[in-house]
């Protein structure tokens, strides 16, 4: 069986003497993952690579030439993460004890993240059971000492030479498209010795395409796939934006629901069509899995250089980063020119007089309404359901309908979703309020508060209601005076999400909205129309502004309970726990 002992725990390029105390480290840029690894989950190589800083190190490359030292990761940060103190460690994890000085009062513990991280996402934990840390503790020896010792090396180094020394910690936005990441990733752990081996061989060029860099990511090739068709498939805002008069199965269904003769039986049928790649996308994935290779080495061969190829793959990038970029530069620059494009100069006029409109201000105020009243009920509707989930002792079916219940929510499309609150309120008193906007959004965005709400409350100490039964309080007095304390991070973190989704959602609110209950996303596509792109920009731009408002508000918010707040709750829980052992040694003498 192979084991992370056979290869090197780091990656260190450098060449002479840096002209500048600069040290790179790239921490989460690791891919590798030892073949014990997959035996202690039930995940595939394809969830823990949307977990990597991918290509990061590859980014920086050019340090070396330089003379920068450029420090990498080996290993996948799922395996260990580098960016973490060594005692980052939870303890719900490991059925052993663990050393006395660990840091159980991180924020990133508390939320699985820590140096063995328990989870990849809100609902993607990582092991089966529970682990031994005795077994385990090698990943520390192994790959994250030495990677550290290296780096204070380094940094001693610069010392040394400059008095002074300057860390670049590497990481990459979790933004990019999951589809490039997949195949990226893919392409990593392909042998390139292949290469040579198939010309030997005496295979023609194209045929040692398709055994080298064909054949053995067609399961990666097919899961990328797969995700693309879906989201295309299912996405309703580009389409509008953009498509012209060309149809698509999303806006087919918004011209039939909202046309001038709706024809809500045709509509249904297309909604129901809409669920197929739902459930298609689920089996194929699980089919497509047999198509993985893993590879129990990293080869360090590299691919012979070809001067005419590879300016060709810069131009190929520059062109398509240059394209990306015009995109979002479009969205700043319009709302500050006099006329777009025949009038390319400088002016507040058009911000002006948009902003002057009330009626902006009105859909804006309903926006924001709606966002704030959806995050609030919905962070307490999605903690409750977690509850129920993680701290309960209720009947196992009831935690198994809330997670059904979560898995149908974030594979039904938004569009569906919205056809179906329609055809369920038309004609009841929510039919054209806010208050089925706020239902719509509850049940659209569910499934990801939720699972950050139950992993929170699963990692928390089970004695706590026993100790809180002892003391004579209800679960419910347990729940508010320990529990949801103890939870307030999370339940920040639960709060902006939904209220983020909520700003920019159109699919599943597209068909609710009325004069009086018009949003800031509805109203854009109201715009669209009457091809008032001018507007269009700039309450693009106020959504945009707003969410990053929001996120730097609950950020901080966030922050101050974790460094404040929560130490209070700390001493509050001590002493509580100790007045419990107190009286229940005087109540058994």
């Amino acid at each position: 069986m192979t084991t992370f002992k056979n290869y090197p725990p780091f990656l260190l390029e450098k060449s002479g003497k840096p002209p500048l105390p600069v040290v790179l480290s790239s921490p989460h840029s690791g891919t590798f993952y030892p073949e014990r690894f997959f035996h202690l989950t039930d995940l595939k190589l394809t969830d823990f690579q949307l977990y990597e800083d991918a290509a990061v190190d590859k980014l920086f490359s050019f340090a070396p030439a330089m003379g920068l030292p450029l420090l990498s990761a080996i290993y996948g940060r799922a395996w260990v993460d580098l960016n973490r103190h060594p005692l980052e460690l939870d303890p719900t994890m490991f059925s052993d004890s663990l050393p006395a000085q660990i840091k159980t009062d991180s924020a990133r513990v508390k939320n699985g993240f820590g140096v063995i991280a328990r989870q990849l996402n809100a609902n993607k934990l990582i092991y089966k059971e529970k682990l031994r840390f005795s077994i385990e503790r090698e990943r520390l020896t192994e790959v994250h000492f030495p990677y550290h010792a290296a780096l204070e090396n380094l940094i001693k180094k610069n010392l040394n030479a400059f008095g002074k020394s300057l860390l670049l910690d590497l990481h990459s936005m979790p933004l990019l498209p999951p589809a490039f990441l997949i195949l990226y990733n893919a392409f990593f752990y392909v042998d390139r010795n292949f290469i040579t081996v198939s010309k030997l061989m005496g295979d023609g060029p194209w045929q040692t395409f398709y055994m080298t860099a064909i054949r053995p990511v067609v399961g990666s090739l097919l899961s990328a796939f797969i995700l693309s068709f879906f989201l295309s498939f299912t996405d309703f805002g580009i389409p509008v934006s953009i498509a012209g008069e060309y149809e698509v199965i999303a806006t087919q269904l918004y011209t039939t629901m909202m046309g001038a003769i709706p024809n809500f039986g045709e509509g249904a049928v297309i909604a129901m069509a809409m669920l197929v790649p739902s459930v298609a996308s689920v089996v194929m994935l699980r089919w497509v899995d047999r198509f993985n290779f893993r590879y129990n080495k990293i080869s360090k061969a590299e691919v012979s250089t070809n001067a005419f190829r590879d300016a060709l793959y810069l131009l190929y990038y520059a062109l398509i980063s240059l394209a990306l970029l015009s995109v979002f530069v479009v969205m700043f620059v319009v709302p500050f020119v006099k006329q777009w494009p025949y009038q390319p100069y400088f002016t507040l006029d058009v911000i002006t007089r948009i902003v002057s409109d009330s009626s902006i201000w009105q859909v804006y105020e309903h926006s924001i309404g709606v966002a704030l009243v959806s995050a609030a009920v919905g962070t307490i509707f999605c903690y409750a359901a977690a509850l129920v989930k993680a701290r309960s002792q209720l009947p196992s079916w009831c935690q198994t309908t809330m997670d059904s219940f979560a898995m149908i929510t974030n594979t039904v499309p938004g569009m569906v979703l919205g056809i179906g609150f329609l055809f369920a309120m038309s004609g009841t008193p929510l039919a054209n309020t806010f208050t089925i906007l706020v239902l719509a959004n509850l049940v659209h965005f569910f499934t990801t508060p939720y699972m950050m709400a139950t992993s929170a409350l699963s990692k928390m100490n089970a004695g706590w209601e026993t100790t809180g039964a002892l003391m004579g309080d209800s679960w419910i007095k347990t729940v508010s005076r320990v529990i949801v304390p103890n939870s307030l991070p999370t339940l920040m973190q639960m709060f902006q999400y939904f209220f983020v989704s909520a700003m920019v959602t159109i699919s599943a609110v597209v068909f609710l909205t009325g004069a009086r209950t018009m949003l800031l996303t509805t109203k854009i596509k109201e715009l669209q129309y009457f091809e008032k792109f001018e507007e269009i920009f700039v309450l693009s731009l106020l959504v945009f502004l707003t969410n990053v408002a929001a996120k730097l508000i609950f950020d901080a918010l966030t922050s101050y309970v974790q460094t404040h707040h929560g130490q209070g709750l700390l001493t509050k829980l001590k002493n509580f726990f100790q007045s419990a052992t107190t009286r229940k040694a005087n109540q058994s003498i």
